[in-house]
């Protein structure tokens, strides 16, 4: 069979060779953002899966930690706890957030949590209970109860820096709490209604 012109289908591949180069391109694009997504995939994120872990019993610094991970390791050593002695499968340990790790004298314990973390960061060191305190990194029992009996003897805190009136909290360590505190002042009582308030 002839075409009308006479040339057999050669009109017909001249029409379908730009539409070849076309998707000759377009699969190489394609091909192209098929590898970028794979490569994007494989590498390591930069996010982190910080958990707070609260850290009890014989350590330096009890209180609540940001662990990334919840690393049981990573959480000990933030509050001061000597880690040597213990299995490394329990110090490779990964714990969900609102998890607990006593050190003791028969080793660690894990406890689970009591109740749900309900503690929005920062927190109000004039307003916020003893637990609520808790919830800041590096700020273990003591150290909240010592933040509240200042509060009700003393007065309320002006700014964070007047944290030093806590017997036990220097300047480094309201440098090292500031981010997950804050200080509302000119409250009257009734205004007293945050999360974790006595």
């Amino acid at each position: 069979m002839v075409d009308s012109d006479g040339f057999g289908g050669f009109r017909r591949e001249r029409e379908l060779a730009p539409l070849r180069g076309r998707v000759l391109v377009m699969s190489a694009a394609l091909l192209l953002v098929a590898a970028a997504l794979f490569w994007q995939g494989s590498r390591p994120s930069v996010e982190s899966d910080e958990r707070l872990i609260n850290v009890t019993g014989d350590v330096e610094r009890p209180g609540w930690y940001s662990v990334v991970e919840g690393e049981v390791r990573i959480a000990l050593e933030a509050s001061g706890a000597e880690t040597t002695g213990f299995p490394d499968e329990l110090l490779s340990t990964h714990l969900d957030a609102g998890w607990g790790v006593s050190v003791g004298e028969r080793g660690l314990s894990f406890n689970r949590p009591i109740e749900p973390l309900a503690f929005a960061l920062p927190i109000d060191v004039n307003s916020a209970s003893s637990e609520a305190l808790q919830a800041i990194p590096g700020i273990g029992e003591s150290l909240a109860q010592a933040i509240v009996s200042e509060r009700e003897q003393v007065g309320l805190f002006n700014s964070v820096e007047e944290l030093v009136r806590v017997h036990g909290i220097g300047p480094v360590t309201v440098e090292a709490i500031a981010p997950f505190i804050d200080v509302r002042v000119g409250l009257d009582e009734t205004s007293r209604g945050d999360i974790g308030s006595q």
